[in-house]
């Protein structure tokens, strides 16, 4: 959690300096100084995002979970308790059993339906790539600085760019990864959710047509 105050959340500007001014060594060793920034800040910002949008997503979900084992657990005891109990306002607890298991299975299904849980892993997953990648980044700097001997060359800038341009390419690829698989999962969860409502309407168009046929069955058989 140190790392989470070490870095810096406000992304700096692209660097930029003219080709004609790239001569001077001063403005190269500006440049790569404000390069190596760039990829930094572009690092620290997906990181704090993601160290922040998860605080929500692990408080809701450890409350769901542990509020679905509460009411399965009560839900199941509740069967057990004997019926009549002195000074007890309820006189048979079996149906509050019923609804109290409803209730639990209710939640994991929220959870599972608004993917608060797997919100919660994806983000945690991202944001420990992309720390790894960012001291991956720092140390093949620092590896290219002590074997560079001609700094003061433009050829010397090319390892510096390529590393630059590695680090921000996999930045994106894992954002973009983090990203496909909330929208694979948004997808899935809402066709799961119309397929349970299509579900329930059939059942309850099934369970009309059955008792208009137990009211009237004359009118029903004319009919079909």
């Amino acid at each position: 959690m140190r790392f989470f105050h070490r870095v810096q959340a406000d992304r700096v500007g692209f660097p930029y300096t003219a080709p004609s001014e790239l001569s001077d060594p001063r403005n190269r060793q500006k440049l790569l100084a404000d390069l190596r920034a760039y990829v930094e800040s572009v690092a620290a910002e997906q990181i704090v995002w993601y160290k922040k949008s998860r605080v929500s997503r692990q408080i809701a979900s450890l409350w769901i979970r542990f509020c679905s084992l509460l009411f399965l657990f009560l839900g199941g005891l509740c069967p057990l308790l004997p019926r009549d109990l002195p000074r007890s306002p309820v006189q048979d607890f079996e149906p509050w059993g019923y609804l109290l298991i409803g209730i639990g299975g209710g939640l994991l299904l929220f959870d599972r339906l608004f993917g608060i849980s797997s919100s919660w892993m994806r983000f945690i997953w991202a944001s420990f790539e992309i720390e790894a990648l960012l001291d991956d980044f720092r140390i093949s700097w620092l590896k290219i600085l002590l074997e560079d001997k001609e700094s003061d060359s433009l050829e010397a800038l090319q390892p510096f760019l390529a590393t630059a341009d590695n680090t921000i390419k996999r930045i994106h690829a894992i954002v973009l990864q983090e990203t496909s698989s909330w929208r694979t999962e948004f997808q899935t969860n809402i066709a799961h959710q119309m397929s349970l409502g299509k579900s329930h309407s059939g059942d309850q168009i099934s369970s009309e047509v059955i008792r208009s046929k137990e009211k009237h069955p004359g009118v029903v058989r004319k009919s079909d």
